[in-house]
This record gives structure tokens, C-alpha cells and sequence, in this order.
């Protein structure tokens, strides 16, 4: 995979383009000498999502829209059964409120 530095690529934009055009892959490196972010065809992104996902459990595509998704959620219960859910202890565990966030830069993302 051919490596840029971030501030190269923002020069180097039509060749990395022209490169994943051709299949190829294109890692940024961030000041660290690490990659920051990786530039792909749209099709192996959709690709990864789908293994991404599959690992976990669920594939959702990620052009499915919101939409699709209220009306799969709406075809799996009745009216009577939303009644009855309790959307506190749904989402209890979904985000952790004892920390704020704000500001937090993450130093190592692995796949």
C-alpha cells in the first residue's frame, strides 16, 4: 500500500485519486509516522463494512437509509408491544455519562 503524509496528500489528491480509481489503497501517515486514515475504493469500504459487521454479528449496509430501518423496526412489533418497552433500561448501557468526552484525542485506532 502506498503511504502519503497528510500534508502531501493534500498536493498529492488526483494522483491518490487516480490510484484508487485503479483498485489500489492509499495510507495517510499522521506527524508520528503512523496512518491516520486509509483512502479506498468505495467498494472495498462497502466490503470491510460487511465483514466489519458480519464479525459482530449483524450486516447493515452502510447505504441502507433510516427509513429501511423504521420500517424493518416497525414490521417486527405491534403497538402494544412498543407500549411495553422500557426505554431506560434499553439504553442503560449505551453511553457512559461519567466521563465528558470533550477534548479526548485517541492516539492508536486498530482495526
Amino acid at each position: 500500500m502506498k503511504e502519503y503524509e497528510v500534508s502531501e496528500a493534500m498536493v498529492e489528491l488526483p494522483r491518490i485519486v487516480e490510484e484508487v480509481e485503479r483498485g489500489g489503497a492509499v495510507a495517510l501517515m499522521g506527524e508520528k509516522g503512523r496512518a491516520v486514515a486509509v483512502v479506498m475504493p468505495i467498494v472495498a469500504y462497502y466490503e470491510y463494512c460487511r465483514l466489519k459487521a458480519e464479525d459482530a454479528g449483524a450486516w447493515k449496509h452502510p447505504e441502507r437509509d433510516f427509513w429501511d430501518a423504521v420500517q424493518e423496526f416497525r414490521s417486527k412489533y405491534t403497538a402494544e408491544e412498543l407500549e411495553e418497552l422500557n426505554v431506560e433500561e434499553i439504553y442503560a448501557d449505551v453511553r457512559d455519562r461519567s466521563a465528558d468526552f470533550q477534548g479526548i484525542v485517541i492516539e492508536d485506532w486498530t482495526l
